[in-house]
């Protein structure tokens, strides 16, 4: 998933820290990700009037196809992507140390 995240000016800047916002945004709000899908903008902190993120137009149309979960270690994976370890879900980086 791509995203966009409001600047203090109002304009719209591509952000790559994707896991970063959506874990934030997530916190604020467990249905962030289908709000993201349908289009619409989701604060990703509680602090500042600015601090919105939202699906980059360029690939908002491929987004609604993909599913996306929120894993036990924290991380947000495509849902195919998703492994059961002894101590949860993890991404397939975070399994080895979820087994443990």
């Amino acid at each position: 998933m791509k995203l966009q995240r409001m600047l203090d000016n109002g304009k719209w800047v591509e952000e790559d820290r994707t896991e970063q916002f959506i874990t934030s945004a997530l916190a604020l709000n467990p249905d962030a990700i289908s709000v993201l899908e349908s289009g619409r903008e989701v604060k990703w902190s509680k602090d500042y009037w600015f601090a919105k993120i939202r699906v980059s137009r360029q690939v908002a149309r491929t987004i609604a196809a993909e599913e996306w979960t929120l894993c036990d270690c924290g991380d947000i994976v495509k849902s195919s992507l998703v492994m059961n370890a002894s101590r949860g879900t993890s991404c397939p980086d975070c399994y080895d140390a979820m087994s443990n």
